[in-house]
């Protein structure tokens, strides 16, 4: 195995840690939309890093599949709607939950099983990261509107970095690239989205305990 193989499962096992651990703490915490998309990542990346290891068509497969349904729906609709939880009270039923991911499944089964489609995906994918961006930016937003700096600037640099990977991904060939065992797209992206995962986590909880230690205070006083 070469060194850009071990690079390429390390970032993806990297993001497979990452996804399947941030999304059974916002299981637990409450908000399923996020924590069910984050396990999602989590799976897609362990199938790619059992890809990157061994060259598994099946495994390739999974990883496609849920490669394309994170970036077509779980991110910008479903995680979207999981950030309005925090930044505008918004409370799905259960009911509403599940169909969020029946629609978006169906839907990613479209788009990945569709040959007419495929000319057009590039175009697709890169207008629903730009929704997605959209959202992250309220929420950035909401961070700088209850004073949470760090934070603030953290979701700033993810949301850059994350929309830099968007536009390069199906646009732009980077000389080298193939041949780079370290500092080569797939490796960059992957650490990106870690970061992304992780900080939108830490986040979202420092934002929840600003807003309930207000609200408590607002209580107190009255």
């Amino acid at each position: 195995m070469d060194l850009r193989s071990i690079v390429l499962a390390l970032t993806g096992a990297t993001l497979a840690c990452t996804g399947l651990f941030y999304g059974v703490r916002f299981m637990q915490r409450g908000n399923h939309l996020i924590g069910v998309e984050w396990l999602i990542m989590g799976i897609s990346s362990t199938n790619a890093t059992v890809f990157f290891l061994t060259q598994s068509p099946q495994a390739y497969d999974i990883a496609h599949f849920f490669d394309a349904f994170s970036r077509a729906f779980g991110l910008p609709i479903v995680t979207s709607a999981g950030l309005l939880v925090i930044t505008h009270g918004y409370r799905p039923t259960a009911f509403q939950e599940i169909l969020y991911f029946a629609l978006s499944f169906a839907a990613a089964a479209v788009l990945v099983l569709s040959p007419a489609l495929k000319p057009a995906l590039p175009v697709f994918y890169l207008v629903m990261w730009l929704v997605f961006t959209m959202f992250l930016m309220m929420f950035a937003l909401e961070l700088l509107k209850h004073q949470i700096y760090l934070h603030f600037w953290l979701t700033v640099l993810a949301v850059i970095m994350s929309l830099a990977i968007a536009v390069i991904y199906d646009f732009f060939k980077i000389p080298g690239d193939e041949t780079n065992p370290i500092l080569n797209f797939y490796s960059i992206a992957l650490m990106t989205w870690a970061f992304l995962t992780a900080e939108i986590y830490y986040a979202y909880f420092a934002l929840e305990r600003v807003k309930l230690s207000r609200k408590y205070s607002r209580i107190a006083a009255s």
